[in-house]
């Protein structure tokens, strides 16, 4: 004949396993363990930021491209017309100094600053930001 167990008991018997079972599972130095990963954490860190700094001249800048139209006195697009990209600083007509113009975004190849727009008075030009 089976005996009943009273709620409480169940109750307590029920968390004394649990606290059994948690203590098998609970693995061993875990400090230890943590204080390794975050070790090998900050030196991969470390080394990548290494290789950013010894690379930094390597790296280039985005430029950013400009399109606009040249217009003349009388509100119509001037074809052929000569183009100069000035510093921000240049002054004068035409300007000096002037920027250095590059072929495309990456900034990598220069291009001549005197150029023309094309038929309906189109141009492009790629700059440093």
């Amino acid at each position: 004949m089976a005996m009943q167990m009273s709620g409480a008991k169940t109750t307590q018997r029920i968390v004394n396993r649990r606290a059994n079972l948690d203590e098998q599972l609970r693995p061993r130095f875990t400090g230890v363990r943590r204080i390794r990963v975050g070790s090998q954490c900050f030196a991969i860190i470390a080394a990548a930021l290494a290789l950013v700094v010894m690379n930094v001249s390597t790296l280039r800048a985005q430029g950013s491209r400009r399109d606009d139209i040249v217009f003349g006195p009388s509100g119509y697009p001037i074809l052929g017309a000569t183009v100069a990209v000035c510093q921000a600083t240049a002054t004068g007509t035409p300007c000096t100094p002037l920027a250095t113009r590059y072929t495309d975004a990456t900034l990598t190849v220069t291009s001549p600053n005197l150029f023309h727009a094309d038929g309906i008075g189109n141009y492009h030009s790629y700059a440093p930001v």
